[in-house]
């Protein structure tokens, strides 16, 4: 009952399509009805673009590199998902930059390098693209998960101006909310950014999805938005282990009106987390304040 309430919730209608995955050596495709996510493999980055028009969203985003001399990106496996946003795919690229690490498989036969693994899932009825992130450790050594960057650099809407941006932090309650003009800003959990592109509106929505260990940071500089998670003491994995964090992350690239971009966030976030609010339809208004503070006749 609560996936058909969920997928309810989520549909958009005519942008629903089956999610597809294509794979080959130097590049990799994700896509829905509603975003195409393709992947760059040797240049470490993607770009994300409207799935009818064509028009880019998100271009150059790139995979945070400690040690570029001999890093590589590949696809490491993909999967179908079923969860309570509903049904998709899910693409996991594998990344070997860890330093001496990677040069470890002269210890044995069986011995490789450890590597960061970077998820992305797309929905047949959600335009949003799910971030997470994981550590693939080798046969001979545990380690400690304690960051990750699932997004980072890059240009939105092919690096066209935004007119009259602001944005709204959504702190989780570790900060005040407060809409801010410009293009900086960082934030607990999740920022919603909106402006006007050639005069028409749009709304860019990211953040943490699913909570479980880590704490999420959401950034913008100078226009470019940005996704870390952090733990002081890391998640323990262990050796031979393919792990995937509980914590995800969440954007929307395709938002108009800010208002509607936010309440679909806040259903995704509420599914994920599998919450239960007391959700109303109407206003709350403090009497003391509308007396005092509004200066009402």
């Amino acid at each position: 009952m609560l996936t058909l309430m969920a997928l309810a919730c989520f549909s958009q209608g005519l942008g629903a399509a089956p999610v597809r995955i294509e794979n080959d050596k130097d590049r990799a495709v994700l896509a829905n009805g509603f975003v195409s996510v393709k992947f760059d493999l040797a240049g470490r980055c993607f770009a994300i673009a409207d799935s009818g028009t064509g028009e880019p969203l998100l271009e150059r985003s790139v995979f945070e590199t400690r040690m570029p001399e001999g890093a590589e990106l590949t696809v490491h496996r993909d999967e179908e998902v079923a969860d309570a946003m509903g049904k998709g795919r899910r693409l996991v690229l594998a990344l070997g930059d860890f330093g001496i690490y990677r040069h470890a498989t002269h210890l044995s036969n069986r011995a490789l390098p450890p590597r960061r693994l970077f998820s992305f899932t797309l929905y047949e009825e959600h335009p949003a693209l799910v971030l997470g992130f994981g550590l693939l450790t080798p046969n001979y050594y545990s380690m400690r998960l304690a960051e990750a960057t699932t997004l980072g650099g890059g240009s939105l809407f092919g690096g066209k101006a935004i007119a009259d941006p602001l944005t709204l932090n959504g702190s989780a309650g570790m900060d005040g909310t407060h809409v801010v003009e410009g293009l900086d800003r960082a934030s607990c959990n999740s920022l919603m950014l909106t402006g006007k592109v050639d005069g028409k509106r749009r709304t860019v929505v990211w953040g943490a999805l699913g909570n479980r260990a880590f704490a999420k940071v959401a950034t913008l500089r100078a226009g470019v938005p940005g996704l870390s998670a952090e733990d002081p003491i890391g998640v323990l994995v262990d050796e031979s282990e393919d792990f995937l964090a509980a914590d995800t992350f969440y954007l929307d690239l395709t938002g108009g009106d800010p208002f509607e971009a936010l309440e679909r966030y806040g259903k995704a976030v509420r599914a994920a987390n599998h919450a239960s609010p007391n959700v109303y339809d109407f206003p709350v208004l403090c009497g003391w304040s509308v007396s005092h503070i509004s200066k009402l006749p």
